[in-house]
């Protein structure tokens, strides 16, 4: 199936015109969105399955998940939400966002990674320059665990083709 690429302009037309037509299927425009937020509507609208690569995954799910948990654990050590921003290079409404689940609402932690992100927090909190590295650690458990793989799978049009995992090779 031929991939299809919305621009910005043409997605801000499917927004400020009400009833526009894509592949056969009513858009209903309400409201001025976000582009990343309005690509997802229109991506789930058109239901078209869809080439996606693992690396990407990462950035959509993966990432966000990691930045959510942590966040969201330094909060509860009691950092304050402006500090944690501060820490994260995010803005406290990112951080309020996640707090009220408006924003990487995916779940990936099982209760394995649940307990290497405390000890994350607890490195992060000794020492705030391994930041990043414990993102990147927490992220290189999750593509070990094969999570990445999964999500690949269910979203992507190659991963329901092949019987095996074509980044990790796993069967």
């Amino acid at each position: 199936m031929q991939a299809v690429m919305l621009s910005l302009a043409m997605l801000m037309r499917v927004i400020l015109t009400p009833l526009k037509q894509i592949h056969g299927r009513e858009v209903i425009a309400v409201a001025l969105l976000s582009s990343a937020t309005v690509a997802l509507a229109v991506r789930e609208l058109i239901k078209m399955p869809k080439l996606v690569f693992p690396q990407e995954i990462e950035v959509w799910y993966v990432l966000p998940a990691i930045r959510k948990k942590i966040a969201l654990k330094l909060v509860e050590s009691g950092m304050s939400q402006k500090a944690v921003a501060e820490l994260m290079g995010i803005t406290p409404a990112a951080v309020n966002q996640y707090k009220s689940k408006k924003r990487a609402k995916e779940d990936i932690f099982d209760a394995e990674l649940e307990k290497e992100l405390q000890s994350s927090v607890k490195r992060i909190l000794s020492d705030k320059e391994l930041l990043s590295k414990e993102i990147i650690r927490l992220d290189n458990l999750i593509k070990q665990k094969g999570i990445i793989c999964k999500i690949y799978q269910d979203i992507c049009i190659l991963g329901k083709e092949k019987d095996h995992c074509p980044y990790c090779k796993k069967k």
